[in-house]
This record gives C-alpha cells, sequence and structure tokens, in this order.
C-alpha cells in the first residue's frame, strides 16, 4: 500500500504525521522538503507529489511567507510574515485534499531573531486550534545553537509545551 492510500490527504498533524515518519523509515523512502512561496510553487509540488504517489513536506520561511502577503503590508514587528504564514497554511490545507496528498507543513529553522515571527504563528495557530480542534502546522522547527546549550533547551521547552497543545510536534 502505497503512502498516499494508507494516509489521509491533507496536513498532517500529532500521531498521523509520527507515523508517516515512521512508515517512511520503513520502508526506506525519504519524503521530499519543498519551501514554497507562492501558490503556484504549492500547486506545482503537490502535482510533483500526487503523480509520484509521494506524501510532501512543505515549509516557509520568514521571508517567504511576507512574499506570500505581498509588498503592499508592512512586516513591521513581523506582521506581513505572519499574515502571509498563515494564508499559506489555510491554502495547503485546501489544496492538499484537492491534490490526495498527505502534507507535513511547518516552518524552515526558525532563529533567535525571528522567534517573534513564531509567536505570531503559535497566536493563530492557537486560534485556528480553537475554532476548528486541529493545528494549522503540522509542526515548527527552531533553530538556537548559536544561544548557549542550557538557555537554548530551555527557550525550545517553552515552545514545545504551546505546540504540544495542540498536537504539534
Amino acid at each position: 500500500m502505497s503512502a498516499l492510500h494508507r494516509f489521509s490527504p491533507g496536513v498532517l498533524y500529532g500521531k498521523q504525521a509520527i507515523e508517516l515518519l515512521h512508515y517512511a523509515n520503513e520502508n526506506n523512502f525519504a519524503i521530499p522538503v519543498v519551501t514554497v512561496n507562492t501558490t503556484s510553487g504549492i500547486n506545482a509540488a503537490m502535482e510533483a507529489a500526487a503523480a509520484a504517489g509521494s506524501p510532501l513536506a512543505l515549509q516557509l520561511d520568514h521571508e517567504g511567507a511576507a512574499f506570500m502577503a505581498g509588498a503592499g503590508l508592512s512586516n513591521v514587528q513581523h506582521h506581513a510574515a505572519v499574515v502571509g504564514a498563515v494564508a499559506c497554511a489555510l491554502y495547503v490545507h485546501t489544496m492538499a485534499k484537492a491534490y490526495g496528498v498527505p502534507v507535513l507543513l511547518g516552518t524552515e529553522a526558525v532563529t533567535q531573531d525571528k522567534l517573534s515571527w513564531l509567536d505570531g504563528l503559535l497566536q493563530a495557530g492557537a486560534d485556528f486550534f480553537h475554532q476548528r480542534g486541529f493545528p494549522l502546522f503540522s509542526g515548527h522547527k527552531i533553530d538556537l545553537s548559536e544561544l548557549p546549550f542550557e538557555e537554548n533547551i530551555e527557550t525550545v521547552k517553552l515552545y514545545l509545551s504551546q505546540t504540544a497543545s495542540m498536537h504539534m510536534h
């Protein structure tokens, strides 16, 4: 049974996301990861995944998310990057089901200088979760390697407590 038939189409989260990763490992295949910043890029990645019978991981970075929002929005306090990432995530939720592709959706590794962007995404994600009962993103990556080890661990633990409450990993 292919991964496309074993996993529901749409954005996977929680146990489904973990099961997909285990399934890929057990069956010796990689899940393609594509950084996206346009709807045409999202469509192309999903079309290719559907044609290949493969699940897909899509990720956003701060600049790409702001690009999704358009040049007309200010990115002061990461406003455009948050709005663009949310719009992109909503689009991915819709199109993944349309293409019949299971998708892991997240951010590229968020660095210390972009943590307030992640805070905005988590607030938007919490609002989405409370309205719909499932998360907006599968998870987020954090890279705090420039911090001292103990500070890195403590900061990541704070974020993990927030994401875990929304079934994100």
